[in-house]
């Protein structure tokens, strides 16, 4: 999982490992910490963000990282 419009690589990665990428939207150009979280189920095994976001430049500082990560089901 990743957000829309952010640095296709991880898009491509997956596809090409067979893998079917889910996109949360960006909100105000930066990734919208709700939205995947919304998103991640238990078929969910990665979360890419891009910290900064490329291209936008937006960036999530280490305790938003570190707050998303134990909010998920990754953890």
């Amino acid at each position: 999982m990743t957000a829309d419009r952010t640095f296709a690589v991880y898009e491509w990665i997956a596809r090409f490992s067979g893998v079917d990428a889910r996109l949360a939207p960006l909100a105000n150009f930066g990734f919208d910490e709700e939205g995947l979280l919304a998103r991640v189920d238990s078929r969910t095994k990665l979360v890419f963000i891009c910290n900064p976001n490329n291209p936008t430049g937006t960036w999530w500082s280490r305790d938003r990282l570190i707050r998303f990560h134990e909010r998920s089901a990754l953890t």
